[in-house]
């Protein structure tokens, strides 16, 4: 559910951030820490969700391409919007 859930709001033009509240199990304010909703165990385990979330973000979300520049000393290449670090050799 989660992940389907970020790619919801990862695709929407109108999202500009992602905020999960209660990290860790236990995390939130007296009288609501009784759900555990949180991404860690109390332990600070990582759950089945903390582990999918990460898999987006750095692996099917991370941008990495190896590539070289046209005639005209462009550089081209299928990204998700954002701005980008390029290292050249």
């Amino acid at each position: 559910m989660a992940v389907n859930f970020y790619r919801l709001w990862f695709s929407h033009p109108a999202v500009e951030a992602i905020t999960w509240w209660n990290v860790p199990d236990g995390g939130a304010a007296a009288g609501e820490d009784g759900v555990l909703s949180g991404l860690l165990r109390a332990d600070g385990s990582p759950k089945p969700a903390y582990t999918a979330l990460q898999d987006l973000l750095h692996k099917e979300w991370r941008t990495r391409v190896t590539t070289v520049t046209d005639e005209n000393g462009i550089l081209a290449f299928p990204g998700f919007a954002g701005t980008y670090r390029v290292t050249t050799d």
